[in-house]
């Protein structure tokens, strides 16, 4: 008994949690759309049963009191189970549901309904930029997606919700000479190094700031970001401009 995989129907990979409930009551045998989920679960159970309470739980699931979820309180459950253990950065998801639970957080997501969103966007058009907005609809709508698969709703009510058009934005690269003249412009050695890396490799702020002197070769003029955004280790070169700045901060 316990948590284990197997495959549904449709070949797919699923957790099951196998409990027997006490005095002979039978067992329960529960999907779960994740580990976390299948634990969260089964910790339930055990608590359940440990307080005495196991016979409300188990009509609890069995439908006889099941809770009816919100926008707001699915969220909560939706950031522990979803968020936290498969993204970086949550501020993004934090910023979105302040503003979504504001106004649509009372709904119960069984009752949610396209037009509801509409009616947010049309609220937040004038206030923020139409990129904002479309991360809110995006951050909605990976909700929802979660609760399908957690078997609370039946049906997704975003499928193809569309987004606001967004400005162009027009990309100006700096030249190799004004790279340079503004890392020349700067009296903070580390911050000369750090932009100097920057511009010559191309890598990212937070790959940048990741960086070690373990994973520094000045001798081979070679780095190696380990911290990349699709999470593969990467071996980069380095310019003698970048090398020479990187080695003054070294000896600073």
């Amino acid at each position: 008994m316990g948590i284990y995989k197997v495959k549904d129907r449709q070949g797919r990979r699923r957790y099951v949690v196998s409990k027997y409930w006490p005095n002979g009551s039978g067992r329960l045998r529960r999907y779960a759309p994740n580990y976390r989920s299948a634990q969260a679960l089964q910790t339930r159970v055990e608590s359940s049963i440990l307080d005495g309470a196991w016979k409300q739980f188990k009509e609890e699931l069995a439908g006889g009191n099941r809770t009816i979820w919100t926008v707001r309180s699915f969220y909560e459950r939706f950031f522990e189970e979803y968020c936290k253990p498969r993204l970086r950065s949550l501020r993004r998801y934090t910023l979105s549901f302040k503003s979504l639970n504001a106004m649509l957080g009372n709904i119960p997501l069984k009752e949610f309904q396209r037009k509801d969103l509409h009616r947010y966007v049309a609220s937040r058009k004038g206030q923020v930029q139409p990129a904002t907005v479309n991360r809110d609809i995006a951050a909605l709508s990976k909700l929802f997606s979660y609760a399908l698969e957690c078997g609370e709703i039946d049906a997704h009510p975003l499928v193809r919700f569309p987004k606001l058009k967004e400005p162009k934005k027009v990309f100006r690269p700096l030249a190799v000479q004004q790279l340079r003249d503004l890392v020349e412009a700067v009296d903070n050695p580390y911050m000369q190094a750090m932009i100097a890396v920057i511009g010559e490799t191309g890598i990212r702020k937070g790959e940048a700031l990741s960086l070690t002197w373990s994973r520094v070769d000045l001798g081979r003029r070679m780095l190696w970001v380990e911290f990349t955004k699709d999470d593969e280790p990467r071996e980069i070169p380095l310019s003698k401009y970048a090398a020479r700045y990187l080695a003054g901060w070294f000896a600073t």
